[in-house]
């Protein structure tokens, strides 16, 4: 949804509302270079997003959409979906079973690093003998979890890929289709007897208006609070863990994830043919270089991959050096400017990212690029910066005034000053969804992606997101 600023007048001030950064800069983008990062992930991987890592989870999520439909439809009337509140009234019946298979996977006791989020609270709630409501949640988090949710980190994909969901103008991200449909029925029949849904669940007699706001304990009361064995072969995928899902999951999720001739299918064969011992730079060099990608509508944009990825690994390899040095200082207010700029271990990234300015300016095909204003500000900076303390300013300077999300230092009278914890900077490579991608086609059967995988992972790029909210 488009971010809109608006300014309120209150007696003699005047104030913002509404967020006024758009999105791509309120999130961790320490060079601002985010933009244009995007645009090439969605050339390489449309519709997905650096949560969409588990397929299991689009098996799970659609026995949670057809069950929390049916519901729904008997407590709501099916009072369609146009308005922001009839959507919030549809997720809360969808919510608790997205938390209920965070629970089922967490009491048996191996989490593996499974992608589980909310895990924390749950956790506390299990270990408190499920006391309290909410699975735990405070009511603000619980409120939230529609965005960090594993629904939330979905939902871009359900209502992006034709033959997910439906709805009048194409896919909604709720109403289920026929492969929603077989997807659920293939978790129901794998089930416990006594944790399968069932239409007799949904009696005449329920008087459905005393579960507003409580609609978890209805379906703990409905029999899924159970402490449930033998699920073990259902659970979201572990960490690390790439193998093709079972047959007749990975037949019904590659229809819709790979059709034929589709950018996310060429994408996968591509990476197929990833050497072992390659890095992420490899990955990008091979889909630049793939004759069927060069010839399509983003060809010329891919082009430009292997200089981008170059310029934006040196300048986050420089901005993590610099970070390292500044919380290695004891200096009050921050280390001085010329005693950074003496340290072998800040000069030899910042050169690295001199260097891969000065190819990037070097192209002649930037002036077509959107959103590459960030990048083409920072190579010029870089590459006129003569000394390691021009170019330490100019990066500084460059994050203070271009990154997107919290700053992590500033320059101020001859000092680099930090402005966050030590662990509090958000230092994420750029990436372009490849790591998912690839595992996504793995599991479905579509291509041999390992050592893809591998190279995607070549650092902590691209990190799978298998862990619990921050």
């Amino acid at each position: 949804m488009a971010q809109r600023a608006a300014v309120v007048e209150y007696g003699q001030s005047w104030f913002f509302t509404s967020p006024w950064d758009p999105l791509v800069r309120r999130r961790g983008d320490a060079l601002g270079l985010r933009g244009l990062s995007d645009q090439y992930a969605d050339a390489l991987a449309p519709d997905l997003s650096n949560g969409t890592v588990d397929a299991r989870w689009i098996t799970l999520l659609s026995w949670c959409l057809k069950a929390s439909h049916d519901v729904w439809v008997k407590a709501e009337g099916d009072s369609g979906l146009g308005s922001r509140a009839a959507q919030q009234r549809r997720y809360a019946w969808l919510r608790p079973l997205e938390l209920l298979w965070v629970t089922w996977t967490l009491r048996a006791g191996n989490p593996g690093g499974r992608q589980l989020r909310g895990q924390r609270a749950v956790r506390k709630w299990l270990a408190s003998g499920e006391r309290g409501e909410r699975f735990g949640m405070p009511p603000e988090q619980f409120h939230r979890y529609r965005q960090t949710g594993l629904y939330g980190a979905y939902r871009t994909l359900l209502r992006r890929v034709p033959g997910l969901t439906l709805g009048e103008h194409g896919p909604d991200g709720w109403t289920p289709s026929t492969v929603v449909n077989d997807l659920f029925d293939h978790v129901n029949r794998r089930l416990p007897k006594q944790a399968r849904f069932r239409d007799e669940i949904l009696e005449n007699g329920t008087q459905w208006g005393r579960w507003r706001e409580r609609e978890e304990f209805w379906w703990i009361k409905a029999g899924w609070g159970l402490d449930v064995q033998g699920l073990e072969e259902l659970f979201p995928t572990e960490a690390g863990v790439s193998k093709p899902l079972p047959e007749e999951e990975r037949e019904l999720l590659r229809g819709c994830l790979f059709p034929k001739d589709h950018r996310r299918l060429v994408v996968a064969r591509v990476l197929k043919g990833v050497e072992p011992g390659s890095r992420h730079v490899d990955l990008c060099d091979l889909l630049a270089a793939d004759s069927v990608l060069r010839a399509s509508d983003a060809g010329p944009l891919l082009a430009t991959l292997p200089a981008f990825t170059r310029l934006a690994d040196a300048g986050m390899e420089a901005m993590r050096a610099l970070w390292a040095a500044i919380g290695a200082s004891d200096q009050a207010g921050g280390p001085e400017v010329a005693d950074l700029a003496s340290a072998p271990e800040i000069q030899q990234p910042l050169s690295r990212l001199v260097e891969s300015s000065r190819t990037w300016n070097a192209r002649e095909d930037l002036a077509t690029l959107r959103a590459g204003e960030a990048s083409v500000v920072l190579a010029s900076a870089m590459a006129g910066a003569r000394t390691p303390g021009d170019q330490l300013r100019a990066l500084a300077r460059h994050h203070e005034l271009h990154g997107g999300g919290l700053r992590w230092f500033r320059l101020r009278r001859g000092r680099v000053e930090p402005l966050l914890p030590q662990n509090g900077a958000a230092a994420s490579p750029y990436r372009f969804r490849l790591w998912p991608l690839a595992r996504l086609a793995r599991q479905c059967g579509v291509a041999d992606t390992r050592m893809a995988l591998e190279a995607a992972l070549s650092r902590d790029e691209d990190a799978p997101d298998e862990g619990d909210e921050a």
